[in-house]
C-alpha cells in the first residue's frame, strides 16, 4: 500500500478494494482503508471501518489485531475532539498489548498516540513523556519512520509551551524530522512538518518566514487530498496575512479553510473560522476602534 503513504489516495482506494474483494477478512486492508478515510477527513467512514474491524477481531479472538484497530479508532476520536472515547480505546489497546506481549512497534504507536491525546488535552508534561517513551522504542528498533513521527510529536508539545526556548527546541526537532521524511520520501510527513514549522514561526511572530511555509503546506495537503491538513494550513496562513494587513487575501484563505472544515464536519473549527471571517471583514471597512479585533491571530493545532 505504498500509494496510500505517497498520498495517491485514489490509487490506494482502488487497490484496497481489490484486496478486500479477494481477502475480505484481511485486517491490514481494513486498517489501511480506515487510514485512507482518516486522511481524507471522512471521519464517520473511518470510525465505521475501525469499529467494525475491532469487533470482528474480538469475536475471532485475534486480540493483537483488535488492539491495532482500537488504537487507530482513537485517532478518529482525537481528530473529532472526543477525547474520553480516544482514551478508552488507547487504554484498551495498551492492556491487550501488555497481556498478549505485543510487538515493540505496536506499543510505540500506542504510546505516540497517547502523547497526541495528552497534548490535545493540554497535559504537556504527560505528552512529552509518552512521546519520549515511543521514541526510545523506535530508536532501539532503528525505525526511522517512527523516529520522525515522535520527533514531530515532541516538537508540537514544545511549541505548545510557547516560550522562546521551547519554540527553538520545537524548530530544531521539526527540522530533524523533516530531514528524515524527505530521505524516506514521505509526502504526508513532509506536509505535516512543513505546517508545524509554519505554526512555530507564527508563534515566534515571524510572519515573513511563516507565510511561505504555510503556503507550501496548504499546497502539499491539497495535492494529497488531505482536507484537514489543508484547512489548518490555510487558517494559519490567513492569520499571517492579517498580521501583514493583507485582509482580502486573508479572507479568501479563511473562507477556503471554513469550507474544508465544513466538508469534514469539524464544527468547532467551522465556528472559529466564521468568527474570524467576521473580524477580517470588519477590517476591510475604514478602520475604527471597533475593527481592531482582526489584529489578534489565533492559531489552530497542526
Amino acid at each position: 500500500m505504498i500509494a496510500l503513504f505517497a498520498g495517491k489516495l485514489e490509487i490506494a482506494e482502488s487497490a484496497l478494494r481489490r484486496v478486500r474483494a479477494s481477502s475480505p477478512d484481511d485486517p491490514i486492508a481494513f486498517n489501511l482503508l480506515g487510514e485512507l478515510h482518516l486522511e481524507r477527513g471522512e471521519y464517520d467512514d473511518a470510525e465505521s471501518v475501525y469499529t467494525g474491524l475491532a469487533e470482528a477481531m474480538r469475536q475471532q479472538e485475534s486480540f493483537l489485531s483488535e488492539a491495532a484497530a482500537r488504537s487507530n479508532l482513537a485517532m478518529v476520536y482525537i481528530r473529532t475532539e472526543r477525547y474520553e472515547e480516544a482514551e478508552r480505546e488507547l487504554d484498551a489497546a495498551v492492556a491487550i498489548y501488555e497481556e498478549r506481549n505485543g510487538s515493540a512497534s505496536s506499543r510505540a504507536r500506542v504510546y505516540g498516540k497517547l502523547g497526541i491525546l495528552a497534548r490535545h488535552r493540554e497535559k504537556l508534561d504527560d505528552a512529552l513523556s509518552w512521546h519520549r517513551k515511543a521514541l526510545d522504542l523506535y530508536e532501539t528498533m532503528g525505525d526511522e519512520e517512527g523516529r520522525a513521527r515522535e520527533l514531530s510529536g515532541m516538537a508540537l508539545v514544545h511549541s505548545e509551551y510557547g516560550d522562546k526556548e521551547n519554540l527553538q527546541i520545537a524548530e530544531r526537532l521539526l527540522h530533524e524530522s523533516l530531514k528524515i521524511e524527505k530521505t524516506l520520501r514521505r509526502p504526508l510527513g513532509i506536509a505535516k512538518d512543513t505546517l508545524s514549522l509554519g505554526a512555530v514561526k507564527v508563534r515566534q511572530n515571524d510572519w515573513e518566514a511563516a507565510e511561505p511555509l504555510l503556503r507550501d503546506a496548504a499546497d502539499r495537503f491539497r495535492r494529497l487530498q488531505n482536507r484537514n491538513g489543508e484547512a489548518r494550513a490555510r487558517f494559519n496562513l490567513a492569520n499571517v496575512l492579517v498580521q501583514r494587513q493583507r485582509y482580502e487575501a486573508a479572507l479568501k484563505e479563511l473562507k477556503q479553510a471554513r469550507d474544508l472544515f465544513r466538508e469534514i464536519e469539524l464544527n468547532s473549527m467551522v465556528q472559529i473560522a466564521e468568527k474570524r471571517i467576521q473580524q477580517v471583514e470588519s477590517a476591510l471597512i475604514p478602520r475604527t476602534t471597533t475593527s481592531r479585533g482582526a489584529d489578534t491571530a489565533p492559531t489552530t493545532r497542526p
